[in-house]
This record gives structure tokens, sequence and C-alpha cells, in this order.
């Protein structure tokens, strides 16, 4: 792969693989590597297991963009279940988000999820989506449902409190 900061199980097979180790806050990069291996690519990185995909891209051009993250299950882009979205500048933010859904995947927390099937590009215009927090509030009675709430709580908020200062 060609970003080493990457950490999956060999349970995610790779479709895409142009996800670079390139900051775009770093300004020791030169623009024109930035320009061909970010801010131009919409398909950054597509990983895959089982029905699960994880999709990075960069949206949005040089100063207004962003990398956006989706997870869905199914193989069709316009016919599956969200369950998460991402958006933010900050590459460690999204490294990390991506390594976080895949042990999630792995470890079969959205087995339990389901969520009507849909288009991703109804799901365009919010910078978070969380399919896990929807059916935790949904089952807020159940104890185990109760913790995953407030786990989700919490990532949500330092999700936001990396990315405030974008």
């Amino acid at each position: 792969m060609k970003n080493s900061k990457l950490q999956l199980s060999e349970h995610w097979e790779v479709i895409v693989d142009e996800f670079y180790e390139i900051d775009p806050e770093d300004r020791t990069i030169v623009i024109d590597r930035k320009l061909d291996e970010l801010f131009q690519q919409e398909n950054l990185l597509l990983l895959k297991n089982g029905e699960y995909h994880l999709d990075l891209g960069w949206y949005g051009g040089e100063e207004q963009g962003a990398f956006v993250l989706y997870l869905y299950h199914g193989d069709d882009w316009h016919d599956c279940e969200l369950q998460e979205k991402r958006t933010s500048r900050n590459y460690e933010a999204i490294i990390a988000e991506i390594n976080q859904l895949a042990s999630y995947v792995d470890r079969g927390v959205y087995d339990e999820f389901y969520m009507e099937s849909g288009s991703i590009d109804d799901h365009l215009e919010i910078d978070y989506y969380s399919a896990s927090e929807i059916v935790a509030k949904e089952l807020a009675g159940d104890e185990y449902y109760q913790n995953q709430l407030q786990d989700q709580e919490d990532q949500e908020a330092q999700w936001r409190w990396e990315n405030e200062s974008l």
C-alpha cells in the first residue's frame, strides 16, 4: 500500500490505492505533488471486506477541499447502506478514522445494524454521519447499546474537536 500508516487486517482487499502519505497542510511538500497526488484525486482509496467498503476521496480542490470517507454495505454506490461518513482536512484524523472503522468491520460491529438502502449521493451535503449512533439511540434502553452510544458520542466529540481548528 502507498500509505504505511494504515493498519488493516488481511480481510481487507485493496481495490484503489492512490492514498499517499501527503498531509494537505504540510508546507514542505511541493504544490505540484499535492496537485497530482491529492487535490486532483477524487478516488484515493477503496477497500473491500466482504460486502463492506471504505471509500476515501478528496473533494473540493486545493483551498476548500477535504478528505471524504464513506463506509457502506453493498456493492452499488447508488443502492447501499451508508454506515459512516467523515469529512476533514486533517490527514492524521482521517488515518485514525480509516483504521478505526476497518477494525469495527473486522469485529462485526455493523453486522447487527440494518439501515435502509439508498444512494450515497443522498448524503453529499453532510459532513458527519453514523448509522451506529442512530441505531444505538433507538435501542437506548439496552445496556450494551447505552455503552455503545456513549462511546460513539465521545468519538464524535473528539472528531469534531480535532477538526474544529481547520
